[in-house]
C-alpha cells in the first residue's frame, strides 16, 4: 500500500512521548509499504532526517507570522500548518506517488489534503486534543496564555469536529477513554476505530537498584512536565527530606526551566537532556509521575513499566491507561506524595506485589509487537 504520513513536528530527536509514538508506527509501516514522510518543523537550526526506510521524506517549515494571520479564523496550531500552497503540495504527491492512504499523526494537521478524492484518510490521535490544549491553561501563571489557550480549545473543538466527521474515515485511539470520548462528543459511532496503544519492548531483569534513587522523565519544555517537575521540587522533596536525607531525585529531560533549575541540589539532580534515559532507568528503584494535566496516555508510564519498576503516580498521571491502584502506587497531593516515597523506601510495603501487577498488564496490553500488527491489520480494513 503506498501511504503518506503527515506529522505536525520534526521527530527528530525522538525524545517526547509524541515523538515516540509516531516514528515507532512510521518505521513499522515502512516494513511492508511504500510510506512517504511529510513533516512540519519549526526552526533553521532542526536537523531534518532523510529516513532510509521511507520512499521519500518531504519537509515544510511551520507558517508563524502568516499562521498568527490566519489563525484569526483556524486554531494557530492548524493555522501555522496549513495553507492553500501547501494544500496542492498535498495533492500533487498524492496524484504522482498513487497514495491510497493518508495517515495524519494528531488531528491539527488534518487541514491539508482533506478534500482530495479516492485516498482514504485516517487520525492517529495521542489525546484528545482539545482538552489537552485547554488543560496548559494550568501550567501558566500568565491571564494572557490562560486566555489563549482556552478560547483555541474552543476552536479546536469545532475544527476537529468538523474534520472527523465530514472527511475521515478512520481513527485510532491510544486509550478507551479518548476513543469513547471522540465518539460520542462527535458523533462518529458509523465510523471505524480501535484502540491502538504504545507499545515497547520488555527491558531484561536487572539487579535490584537502590528505592533511594527515584526517576521522573519527560521534556521540560512541556508544560504539564515543567509543572510536575516543578511540584516535586518545591513541594515534595522537602517533605522527604526532613525524614531522610539519603535519597535522590533525578529530573531528567530536554529545556528544564530557570524555575526548576532552581531547586538543583545535592538531593535534586536536573540532568537536562540526556542521550538515552536507559541509564537512570536502571539505577533508580522508583519512578515518579506527577501529572496534573495533559490528556492520552502517558508514554513515560508504559516506558517505567517495561523497565519493571515501582511507580508512584498522581491519578491523572495513569489516566487513560490500562494500569491502576493495584498496579501502581496512586498519591494526589504532596503528603501522600512524599510519605509514599518514605514508605517504600522503609517499609518496601507490597513492593513485589505491585511490581509482580505491573508485569502482567504490560504484558497484556502494551507489547509492542502485538500493537503495531494489529495497527496495520486495521489501516489495510479501512
Amino acid at each position: 500500500m503506498n501511504i503518506l504520513y503527515i506529522v505536525g513536528e520534526n521527530l527528530y530527536p525522538t525524545n517526547s512521548g509524541g515523538r515516540k509514538v509516531a516514528y515507532q508506527r512510521l518505521e513499522y509501516l515502512a516494513k511492508n509499504n511504500n510510506v512517504f514522510f511529510y513533516c512540519f518543523y519549526k526552526g533553521s537550526n532542526e536537523k531534518l532526517i532523510d529516513y532510509p526506510f521511507c520512499i521519500k521524506c518531504y519537509y515544510k517549515k511551520r507558517r508563524t507570522f502568516v499562521g498568527i494571520l490566519r489563525s484569526l479564523w483556524l486554531p494557530y496550531i492548524v493555522a501555522s500548518r496549513s495553507s492553500k500552497k501547501i494544500d496542492k503540495e498535498i495533492t500533487k504527491i498524492c496524484l504522482d506517488n498513487n497514495i491510497e492512504l493518508i495517515v495524519y499523526e494528531q488531528s491539527y494537521v488534518a487541514n491539508v489534503g482533506k478534500k482530495i478524492k479516492c485516498v482514504k484518510k485516517i487520525i492517529d490521535s495521542h489525546n484528545v486534543e482539545y482538552e489537552a490544549f485547554n488543560s496548559l491553561k494550568d501550567s501558566t501563571p500568565s491571564i494572557i496564555k490562560k486566555m489563549i489557550y482556552h478560547f483555541d480549545s474552543k476552536r479546536l473543538y469545532s475544527f476537529e469536529k468538523k474534520v472527523y466527521r465530514k472527511y475521515i474515515d478512520g481513527m485510532t485511539f491510544i486509550s478507551k477513554l479518548d476513543e469513547d470520548k471522540y465518539l460520542n462528543e462527535f458523533e462518529l459511532t458509523n465510523k471505524p476505530s480501535t484502540i491502538i496503544s504504545y507499545g515497547v519492548k520488555r527491558h531484561k531483569e536487572d539487579n535490584a537498584p537502590s528505592f533511594c534513587n527515584l526517576v521522573f522523565v519527560g521534556s521540560l519544555n512541556y508544560a504539564p512536565n515543567n509543572f510536575g517537575a516543578i511540584w516535586l521540587s518545591s513541594k515534595v522533596m522537602p517533605l522527604v527530606l526532613k525524614k531522610r536525607k539519603d535519597i535522590y531525585l533525578y529530573i531528567v529531560g530536554k529545556n528544564p526551566s530557570d524555575e526548576l533549575k532552581s531547586f538543583s541540589s545535592k538531593n535534586i539532580i536536573i540532568t537536562g537532556q540526556v542521550e538515552s534515559v536507559d541509564s537512570y532507568y536502571k539505577k533508580c528503584g522508583v519512578v515518579l509521575i506527577p501529572i496534573f494535566q495533559g490528556g492520552g496516555l502517558k508514554v513515560k508510564l508504559v516506558e517505567a513499566s517495561s523497565y519493571n519498576r515501582l511507580i508512584i503516580a498522581t491519578s491523572d498521571g495513569v489516566k487513560g491507561s490500562a494500569f491502576d491502584k493495584n498496579d501502581v502506587i496512586i498519591a494526589n497531593n504532596e503528603e501522600e506524595f512524599a510519605q509514599c516515597i518514605i514508605d517504600v523506601v522503609e517499609n518496601r510495603t507490597q513492593v513485589n506485589e505491585y511490581i509482580h501487577n505491573m508485569k502482567q498488564k504490560f504484558e497484556e496490553n502494551y507489547n509492542e509487537d502485538r500493537i503495531l500488527a494489529k495497527y496495520e491489520d486495521f489501516l489495510k480494513k479501512i
